[in-house]
C-alpha cells in the first residue's frame, strides 16, 4: 500500500500490504438501486453456527419486497473449526524458537481443523509439553471467555444475480453485529492447571510364607513269577556223582505310583534273572541282580496346577542253594528268590507366599487428579498404599501393577482429559528349589522390575497467562464465526441453479464487510484476505499502483496485488472485466487503498474501472502496472495458494506454501485467460 498503519481491529498484522485490484467492472447503479427499499414487518430469528440471525419479511411482491437478516457475531472456540491449520514443526516440550517465542500451530499447511488441533494439543499430559507452552495454549483457550460488552453493526447487500433482480437471495440486506467493546480475562480460568504427574516411591519388598501343601509319594507293586530250569552239568567225584542245576526266575507285574494315598501313575514292567555259581559272587549272600527304577505322575496342587512328582525305588534278589544224595548221585541246586522291592517315601513341599511392596505416590498439579491403581480410584496428592499378591510356588506367576493419574478442565464447552500413564511395578518370582534327604521344597525369591516413569524436570516451570493471545485469538475466532454465517446464509437462499457463483457472492459480502468496518489499508487488507482465504484461493503478485487521491497527477507507489478465484461470476457481469483461469474458473482483483482513499469509489473496492482513457488527448491511464507492463497483461503469472491467510497470530506461524501456477494467456472483450 505504499505505508503500514498500525494496528488491527481484528488482531492480524502484515508487513506487506497491497491494492486488490479489481477486475469486474459493476454498474454503479447497483449499488444506487439499493437506496429506496421497502422495511419488511414481519420477523422470525434462526440459529446459524454461533451466530444469531434475524429474518425480517413482507409477503413476497416482485421487486418491491426485502428481507432483513441480522447476524450476531458471539465468537466461541467452536468457530475454529473453520479454520484450517496443522501444528508447527516446533520441537517438545518446549515448541518454541527462542525462550519464550512458542511456535504451537502452522497456517501454512492446513491438513486439519483449528478446533481439533488446539482441544488435542490441550489433552498433552506433561512428558509432551512443559508449563510455559501449555500456558500458551491455556491463553489461546482463554478467548473463550472474552466478553463482549457493547456491539455495534454494519450492513452488507448482496449483489444481484440476474438482469432483473428476481432473486430472493439479493433481496437481503444482511446487518452484522460485531464487538464493539469486550472484556479480556486477566488471568487463566480458576479450575485451569498443567498436567498432572506422578513422583512415585518405591519401598523394599517384603514376603512370607502363609500356607504349605505336601505330598507324600509311595508305591503299590503286584506281580508274579515263574521259574524254569536254566542250565545243569555233572561231575565225578570218585565214585559220587555231581549233578549241579541253576534256575533262572521270570518276573511280570505293574507298580503304581501313589501320591497321598492316591494312585497317579502305573507302569509294567517284566524281567528276569538266573542263579549262578557261587565263585561268581564277591561273597556270600550278594544279591544275583539288582536295579533301580523311577516312576513319575502329574498330582494336582494349589492353586489348581499339574506338578510333576516321582519316586526311585530297587528291585532286588538273591539266590539259595538245596542240596540232596541219593546213592552214588548228588544233586545240588542253585534258586533265584522272589524280588524285593525296595523304596523311601519320598515328600513335596509347596508353599503360598503374601508378597507385599510399600508404595508412595506425590500427585503433582492437576485439576482435582484422580490416580488409578490397578481400577481402584484414589484421590488426594499423596497416597500411601501397598502393592501386593499372594503366590504359589507351584505357580510362580509374576504380578503387574499399573499406576495412571487423570484430571479433567472444563475449556468452554469441551472437557479436556490430561492422563499421566506413569508406567508399572512387575514383582518377578524365581523358583528356588531346595532337597533334603527324601524331602523336595519348592521355595521362592522374589525380584522387583521398576518400570515407572518418572515425572519431567521441568514441571515446577510457571505458566504464564498472555492476554493479548486470548484477544487475538478472539478475533480469529469472530472472522471464522462471520466467515461460516455468510456461507450459511448464501447456501440457504442462493437458488441451486446458481451455486456456481457462490464464491463471487462471498466475495462481495466479505469485501463490504471490511470497507464498511475498518478505516486503514492495514486493516482492511488482513481481515479481507484472511475472510475471503477461509473458501477461495488467492494469489500475491507485485505491482505499481495509481494513487487516485492524488490525480489528476499521474502517481503510482509499489504495492502487493491479490487475485481472488472466485470460480464463476455471475453472467450479467460479463460485459465487465474479469479473468478466467484453467478454463473454467474466474478471478477478482479488488483495489482497497483507492476504495478507501478515492472518494468516487465510495469504499466499493470491486467494480471500478482499471484504466481511464481521456478522449482530449487520446491517451489511456492504466491503474496498475508491472515492468512497464499493463496489469492485467499476457503471460502474467499468478500463484494461488489455498490456506488461510492468517500471517501474524500469537503462538502460530504463516509461510507461503508452495502454490498453483497459473498464467493470463489471452485477453479480449474484457476477459483474461489464465491456464
Amino acid at each position: 500500500m505504499g505505508e503500514e498503519v498500525a494496528g488491527n481491529a481484528f488482531g492480524i498484522d502484515i508487513r506487506r500490504f497491497s491494492v486488490l485490484v479489481l477486475a469486474i467492472i459493476i454498474i454503479l447503479a447497483f449499488v444506487a438501486s439499493f437506496a429506496n427499499i421497502k422495511i419488511p414487518q414481519n420477523s422470525s430469528t434462526i440459529q446459524i453456527g454461533t451466530s444469531t440471525q434475524t429474518e425480517q419479511y413482507t409477503q413476497p411482491k416482485l421487486f418491491s419486497y426485502v428481507y432483513n437478516k441480522t447476524i450476531t457475531l458471539s465468537p466461541t472456540l467452536q468457530d475454529l473449526q473453520y479454520v484450517r491449520a496443522s501444528f508447527a514443526n516446533t520441537k517438545a516440550p518446549y515448541y518454541n524458537i527462542s525462550p519464550e517465542a512458542y511456535i504451537l500451530f502452522n497456517f501454512s499447511q492446513p491438513d486439519n481443523n483449528m478446533l481439533q488441533l488446539l482441544l488435542n494439543a490441550l489433552a498433552w499430559n506433561a512428558s509432551i509439553v512443559a508449563p510455559g507452552p501449555y500456558g500458551a495454549l491455556l491463553s489461546i483457550a482463554s478467548a473463550a471467555y472474552v466478553q463482549i460488552l457493547n456491539y455495534t453493526n454494519t450492513t452488507l447487500q448482496p449483489f444481484p444475480l440476474n438482469k432483473n433482480d428476481t432473486e430472493n437471495y439479493s433481496k437481503y440486506a444482511i446487518i452484522v453485529n460485531y464487538a464493539k467493546d469486550f472484556e479480556t480475562p486477566e488471568s487463566f480460568q480458576p479450575s485451569w492447571s498443567y498436567p498432572p504427574s506422578d513422583n512415585i516411591t518405591v519401598s523394599p519388598l517384603s514376603y512370607n510364607i502363609i500356607d504349605t501343601y505336601t505330598v507324600k509319594v509311595t508305591i503299590s507293586v503286584s506281580y508274579s513269577t515263574s521259574t524254569s530250569l536254566a542250565s545243569s552239568s555233572t561231575s565225578q567225584n570218585g565214585n559220587q556223582t555231581i549233578v549241579t542245576k541253576y534256575y533262572k526266575m521270570s518276573v511280570s507285574g505293574t507298580v503304581y505310583l501313589l501320591a497321598n494315598g492316591s494312585s497317579i501313575a502305573s507302569n509294567n514292567f517284566q524281567f528276569s534273572y538266573t542263579a549262578v555259581p557261587p565263585y561268581k559272587l564277591n561273597y556270600q549272600n550278594t544279591s544275583i541282580y539288582q536295579q533301580s527304577f523311577t516312576i513319575s505322575g502329574n498330582v494336582s496342587v494349589p492353586p489348581g496346577v499339574l506338578r510333576t512328582v516321582y519316586l526311585t525305588y530297587n528291585v532286588t534278589a538273591y539266590q539259595y542253594k538245596k542240596e540232596q544224595t541219593s546213592g552214588n548221585t548228588t544233586y545240588i541246586c542253585y534258586y533265584p528268590t522272589n524280588p524285593s522291592f525296595n523304596y523311601k517315601p519320598d515328600y513335596f513341599n509347596w508353599y503360598e507366599y503374601n508378597v507385599t511392596i510399600p508404595v508412595t505416590i506425590k500427585v503433582l498439579n492437576g485439576t482435582a487428579p484422580i490416580t488409578t491403581i490397578n481400577n481402584e480410584n484414589y484421590m488426594g496428592r499423596t497416597i500411601n498404599t501397598y502393592f501386593w499378591y499372594t503366590v504359589w510356588s507351584s505357580d510362580p506367576t509374576s504380578n503387574t501393577t499399573s499406576i495412571l493419574t487423570y484430571d479433567h478442565i472444563q475449556v468452554a464447552n469441551y472437557s479436556i482429559k490430561r492422563t499421566w500413564d506413569a508406567g508399572s511395578i512387575e514383582i518377578i518370582p524365581q523358583l528356588n528349589t531346595q532337597t533334603s534327604g527324601n524331602t523336595i521344597n519348592y521355595y521362592l525369591t522374589f525380584n522387583v522390575k521398576n518400570n515407572l516413569v518418572r515425572p519431567p524436570p521441568w514441571i515446577n516451570q510457571q505458566m504464564t497467562y498472555n492476554k493479548y493471545a486470548a484477544i487475538s485469538w478472539f478475533y480469529l475466532e469472530q472472522n471464522a464465526s462471520l466467515s461460516h454465517s455468510l456461507y450459511e446464509f448464501i447456501m440457504n437462499t442462493i437458488n441451486k441453479t446458481d451455486y456456481q457463483f457462490w464464491k463471487s457472492e462471498y466475495f462481495i459480502l466479505a469485501s463490504q464487510f471490511v470497507m464498511y468496518t475498518f478505516n486503514t489499508t492495514y486493516s482492511v487488507f488482513n481481515n479481507l484476505l484472511e475472510l475471503e482465504s477461509f473458501y477461495e484461493n488467492w494469489s500475491l503478485v507485485d505491482a505499481n499502483i495509481l494513487n487516485l487521491s492524488a490525480w489528476p497527477k499521474t502517481q503510482y507507489f509499489n504495492g502487493l496485488l491479490v487475485f481472488f478465484n472466485v470460480s464463476r461470476i455471475p453472467v450479467i457481469y460479463n460485459d465487465t472485466i474479469f479473468f478466467n483461469i484453467t478454463g473454467n474458473y474466474e478471478v477478482y482483483l479488488t483495489d482497497i487503498y483507492n476504495a478507501l482513499q478515492y472518494p468516487q469509489w465510495s469504499k466499493v473496492p470491486f467494480g471500478n474501472m482499471c484504466y481511464y482513457f481521456n478522449p482530449l488527448d487520446n491517451k489511456t491511464i492504466y491503474f496498475y502496472k508491472f515492468n512497464n507492463q499493463n496489469v492485467p497483461y499476457i503471460g502474467e503469472h499468478l500463484n494461488f495458494y489455498y490456506t488461510n491467510y492468517i500471517p501474524s497470530i500469537i503462538y502460530a506461524i504463516f509461510v507461503y506454501p508452495k502454490g498453483t501456477s497459473a498464467y493470463i494467456t489471452a485477453i479480449w472483450n474484457g476477459t483474461a485467460w489464465v491456464t
